[in-house]
């Protein structure tokens, strides 16, 4: 009892108040079978669980033990630290991939993905482990890792309230982890026999995955990877439209594009459409069908009505169809603009007498409806607008409602940006008093990115270096010559003619030498304000499909990093250097100034991408490679005939994360040549210190052997001529 006495003092004293009834109950549950080894407390989120995960470090802060806390997401490591940890005991938190703290602290906050980093990289000695959420650890390869790395004596894990089928797969499921725990389980009747003044939460909320099968996982593979053609904002919108809504929604705006010549590609468009004509409701039907049945909805009166949200009529009037064919017993009726005022108002008063079980609304039944006897809404799609997010909500969460709690199912796709979408309406959701404490999401492990992840993990097995070109991840296919692919897009687009200096390039040369001035020339580039718009347009034609903006995403989370390829960038560079010597010789200067590739969008075609884990083994074989080009340029170096040096390492820019450094290539000859080319590199966060000094050193070899290779191809050049 002496432990319940000076942590209730300390929050006393520090926070300003005590343990309540039932908490002091499950604290003396928790000090009794401490020693168990592996204890896990389920409990609901607004029964203040966070009290007795600091009541557990004190525990093991008294045995002598350093504490870990695994929070699931970064939200929750700012949340909990500043709310009650830093308040109560000298804690410090980790997630963004630093490790400073682990060895400075007595109890440290951090994401598994976090801790596991730093657990490879320092030894790290907790004897005990807290895990808020711990349903995140089942199935989940980074806890497992991490405890088998760490052992800790003792693993205590919090989490919320699980229906009945989660509940036993969670606990027989918990076997194949850590071992056997022993489980603390309290229920809402459990608290209120406990303490008579406990108050559940508002509503719980739990997320169903909506998986794609195989034919809809093609589909998106190609509307996700930029493979349709057409005006970006329409290949974008039909991406998240598939996602969000299922096949017949998408189907119905992909068919208005092709009408409406916004797409193109005959070969694509023609496989999109057969699998529109095909069979079969969509994942998100499939998804509604799912949670009707899980809570029993045919049987289950207490839950009824249901209100079921989706933001597209297509859609709606498919859960209908749906529900009708498949549990008949349902009752459903679709909410739409379809419907005149009064006829919505009818269909609310059934409703409420009983005689409709489901009501579908689209966005007309985001606002001015009102139904406080719903006990479940599912939510379709997850608006990404706090203020439609909010009146869905309000749907559910009436003060005059007859039921004090209720459920809701949030219906996501993994491996899709619906899980970014999702951890914004979690904290959402937090923020407004919902149960969110037994989520079974995971952003890390089921977001887009790590689709994206494990594409390049396959696509670059049967590489040698380990890296996957850019335009194959984006394209589908490896350019053999980007730098003509990119000057046709410059030729065929109509914004070229905007610039002055474009048209008379292209008037008194060929259309790559045109090319080559437009790309590399800044100071011919700042005379003309057309260029901007030009560059501004290829920028977009180059960024098709999602994945460009999730390729950024997974480099500025220091998950991935690309360099550049050699034998293309240097042909640019080669002829930049021809140039240069042509200069020379007509007496017009032999020093070049102005050469600069720092379009995104067009270094993005040379870009080869590799994950971060294998950045040691890129940095090896790139350092072979500039060897066996030394090597092979061995005399004119080691006669000061020709030298490469690497410059620019202070020219970091914060705002965009990059770096501008350069390539200078000296050839003594007649007459001499200083050719200097500025070559930037994007998705380079600073904040990932020991990542970024490697990636430092990585750019450097690069930049090098593409200076190497370019010295190669001019002399060959010169050799031709």
């Amino acid at each position: 009892m002496r432990h319940l006495e000076e942590f209730n003092e300390a929050l006393r004293s520090k926070l300003g108040f005590s343990m309540r009834a039932y908490q002091l109950h499950v604290a003396r549950e928790i000090l009794d079978n401490l020693e168990e080894g592996f204890l896990v407390v389920s409990m609901p989120t607004g029964s203040g669980k966070t009290i007795l995960e600091l009541f557990t470090a004190h525990l093991l802060l008294e045995r002598g033990s350093r504490v870990l806390v695994l929070e699931p997401t970064r939200f929750l490591c700012d949340q909990m630290h500043e709310k009650l940890w830093k308040h109560v005991f000298n804690a410090e938190k980790e997630y963004e991939g630093e490790c400073g703290n682990f060895g400075n602290s007595d109890i440290v906050i951090a994401t598994p993905q976090t801790a596991l980093k730093c657990a490879n990289i320092m030894d790290l000695n907790f004897g005990g482990v807290i895990i808020d959420e711990v349903h995140h650890a089942l199935g989940n390869r980074l806890y497992e890792e991490l405890l088998n790395t760490l052992n800790p004596e003792f693993t205590v894990g919090f989490t919320a309230l699980l229906p009945r089928k989660k509940l036993y797969s969670y606990y027989t499921g918990a076997k194949g982890i850590f071992k056997y725990p022993t489980l603390l389980k309290y229920d809402f009747k459990d608290l209120t026999k406990i303490d008579p003044n406990f108050t559940p939460p508002r509503a719980v909320v739990d997320v169903y995955d909506s998986e794609l099968n195989p034919a809809e996982d093609e589909i998106y593979e190609t509307l996700y990877r930029g493979f349709l053609w057409g005006e970006p904002q329409i290949t974008f919108f039909l991406e998240r439209t598939f996602v969000k809504y299922g096949k017949r929604a998408f189907c119905e705006s992909l068919r208005r594009a092709v009408e409406n010549g916004r797409v193109r590609g005959k070969y694509v468009i023609d496989r999109l459409l057969r699998f529109c004509s095909s069979e079969g409701f969509s994942h998100k039907a499939r998804t509604l069908l799912e949670i009707l049945r899980a809570y029993d909805v045919e049987g289950n009166e207490g839950i009824k009505p249901v209100i079921a949200f989706t933001s597209r009529k297509a859609t709606a009037y498919e859960f209908k169809e749906l529900v009708e064919k498949e549990v008949p017993g349902v009752a459903s009726e679709v909410l739409t603009s379809d419907l005149s005022k009064q006829e919505r108002l009818q269909l609310l008063e059934r409703a409420k007498k009983g005689e409709v079980d489901l009501i579908i609304s689209t966005l007309v039944g985001e606002e001015g409806v009102d139904i406080p006897e719903a006990g479940l809404m599912v939510m379709g799609d997850t608006p990404k607008s706090p203020l439609r997010f909010y009146q869905r909500l309000g749907r559910l969460i009436r003060i005059s409602s007859p039921k004090k709690l209720k459920y809701m199912a949030v219906v996501a796709t993994p491996l899709t940006f619906e899980y970014q979408d999702l951890g914004r309406a979690i904290d959402n959701l937090y923020f407004e008093g919902v149960d969110v404490g037994y989520v079974l999401y995971n952003v890390e492990e089921k977001s887009s990115a790590k689709r994206l992840l494990e594409l390049i993990k396959d696509l670059s097995k049967p590489t040698e270096f380990k890296t996957v070109p850019y335009t194959l991840l984006a394209r589908g296919k490896e350019l053999d010559n980007p730098f003509e692919y990119y000057a046709r897009l410059l030729t065929s687009s109509q914004k070229s003619r905007d610039s002055e200096i474009w048209e008379l390039l292209a008037k008194y040369g060929s259309q790559n030498d045109a090319a080559l001035f437009f790309l590399t020339d800044y100071f011919l580039r700042g005379m003309d304000p057309g260029v901007k718009k030009v560059m501004r347009s290829l920028e977009k034609t180059l960024s098709t499909g999602s994945i460009s903006k999730e390729i950024d995403g997974i480099m500025l989370a220091d998950k991935a990093f690309y360099i550049y390829d050699s034998e293309r960038l240097s042909e640019i560079i080669a002829l930049g250097i021809k140039r240069l010597a042509e200069r020379c010789r007509a007496n017009l200067g032999c020093s070049e100034r102005g050469f600069r590739i720092d379009r995104k969008g067009f270094l993005r075609l040379f870009a080869r991408v590799f994950p971060m884990d294998e950045i040691d083994e890129v940095i090896g074989a790139l350092q072979e490679e500039v060897k066996r080009k030394e090597k092979e340029l061995k005399s004119l170096i080691e006669s000061r005939a020709a030298s490469i040096d690497v410059r620019g390492w202070t020219t970091y820019n914060p705002k965009n994360y990059s770096l501008a450094p350069r390539v200078e290539i000296k050839i003594e000859g007649h007459p001499p040549i200083h050719f200097t080319a500025q070559i930037n590199y994007y998705s380079l966060p600073r904040f990932y210190s020991r990542t970024y000094e490697k990636k430092i050193e990585l750019i450097k070899l690069n930049l090098r052997e593409i200076g190497l290779v370019s010295m190669e191809r001019f002399l060959e050049l010169e050799e031709e001529t």
